[in-house]
Order: C-alpha cells, then structure tokens, then sequence
C-alpha cells in the first residue's frame, strides 16, 4: 500500500524511500531512486532501449508488444520486484545488505513466470536471466522474500 493508504488505516511508516532515504513517492520509488535507476539502467543496456526515466519510458512499448514481448515482460517483472521488495522492508522488517538481493527477486520471478511468456518471448528472457545469473554468481542473501 501507498505511505497515503497505510496512513488512512492507521498504519505509520516512516515516509523516507527504504533503499535511499528520501522522501518516498511513485516517481521516487520506481524511477528516480538510485536502486531504481540501477535495474533500468541495466536493462536499457541489455536491450538497447532507454528506459527509466518514468512509467512512459516503459509504457510507450507495451503499444507495440509483440516487438517488445520479452523486455515489456522484464519491466513489469522489475516494477512488481520493486514494489514487493519495498513492502518487505516496510512490512517484514527485512534487512538491506545490497542491490543484489533485489537482483535475485527479478530473477527468481522472471523464472517463475517464464511459464506465461510465450515461445517468441522466452527465448530473449532466459537470456537475461542468463546474464543475471553470471553476474551475480552467489545465492541471495538473507534478511528479504
């Protein structure tokens, strides 16, 4: 839930960003923090695109899915690691140790819904998750879902 709805509910939370520090808002979280700006940078590599900088860099592909399949799969993989991986700070006290452990989410869920893409899609996917699990080598640590 947004820090607006927690608040309604009675729930108060710190209102910084978890990752960063500053002040938290949807620009903030998905784009403009640094571990944000971390995952889109890297993914602009991989593909070629620019990406990141707010939700119409990303949204403007999904218009032309079938072109974009696999990375139009991979931001919303990273926009829901983003979130989830932000609400098991807030949520369930996790522990931040590195960009890695949220490296290890985006891969862990695109393997999980690698059974969705179809057959034109999986292919540039599991590239990708080739490439994470090069770089990343060592289990995730602990402290996060």
């Amino acid at each position: 839930m947004t820090r607006d709805n927690l608040k309604k509910r009675h729930i108060e939370k710190p209102k910084n960003c978890v990752f960063c520090s500053e002040n938290e808002t949807v620009q903030h979280l998905f784009f403009d923090c640094v571990v944000a700006k971390i995952i889109w940078h890297s993914v602009s590599l991989h593909f070629n695109k620019q990406l990141g900088a707010d939700l119409e860099s990303i949204a403007r592909l999904w218009l032309s899915h079938k072109k974009h399949g696999a990375l139009n799969s991979i931001c919303a993989v990273a926009l829901w690691c983003i979130w989830k991986f932000r609400n098991s700070f807030i949520f369930d006290n996790a522990v931040w140790i590195s960009s890695n452990q949220l490296w290890w989410l985006i891969l862990r869920t695109l393997q999980k819904w690698k059974l969705i893409f179809k057959l034109e899609v999986l292919e540039q996917v599991e590239d990708f998750c080739s490439l994470l699990r090069s770089v990343l080598k060592a289990p995730p640590l602990l402290g996060w879902r």
